[in-house]
């Protein structure tokens, strides 16, 4: 959407660092409200991995670490509008 200039990228990137925090606020919350009781072990340990990998991902989104390795130096020598 931001390639086209539909949505400006700073609105984009703003909303995509609000929905890693949401997503942390609801992954602490589902985790929180858990029943633990030995029929739902199965459930709750699929609640955890999913709560614990997508933190992970979304604390390397809020942080900037996604794609800094491959950040190189470039220069831009022409520009073409699409119609």
């Amino acid at each position: 959407i931001s390639l086209f200039q539909a949505i400006s990228y700073r609105r984009v990137r703003f909303t995509h660092k609000l929905a890693g925090a949401i997503f942390l606020a609801g992954a602490f919350h589902s985790v929180g409200v858990l029943d633990y009781q030995w029929s739902a072990a199965t459930l709750n340990t699929l609640v955890w991995v999913c709560a614990a990998v997508g933190s992970l991902c979304a604390v390397l989104s809020l942080s900037g670490q996604i794609g800094r390795r491959r950040k190189v130096n470039g220069r831009v020598s022409l520009v073409q509008h699409v119609v």
